[in-house]
């Protein structure tokens, strides 16, 4: 099994990104980018970058999967949890779950990596 590890894979530039050139697929590894400081109120994960004062703010199973990418991990590791918490198939929130994720990479609060063929 890969590593998630952030040197075992390609990393994929903001402008790449921007444009569409990339968008999270099920065997990418996903970390969270430095800087997002996170805090529960109620029932709403709010997050805030600590430099640029941006922020976002997650119900539900967004404010979980966050929690969740507390360390690295794969997206079909993601997708297992979220399955075994929530009693859905694995393969059922995949695609809530990517597009998630996409939406995440967009406002460059992750960093997704591909492992390496080796």
């Amino acid at each position: 099994m890969q590593s998630p590890c952030p040197s075992d894979g390609d990393h994929f530039s903001d402008h790449a990104i921007r444009e569409r050139m990339f968008t999270v697929t099920g065997n990418s590894f996903i970390a969270r980018r430095e800087g997002w400081i996170a805090a529960w109120v109620e029932d709403n994960l709010i997050m805030m970058h600590a430099e640029s004062s941006f922020y976002l703010s997650f119900t539900g199973s967004g404010g979980r999967i966050w929690e969740l990418l507390k360390s690295p991990r794969s997206v079909s590791d993601l997708c297992k949890a979220l399955g075994r918490e929530f009693d859905i198939e694995p393969e059922a929130v995949r695609p809530e779950v990517l597009a998630f994720l996409d939406r995440l990479l967009l406002r460059k609060a992750i960093d997704v990596y591909i492992p390496s063929l080796e």
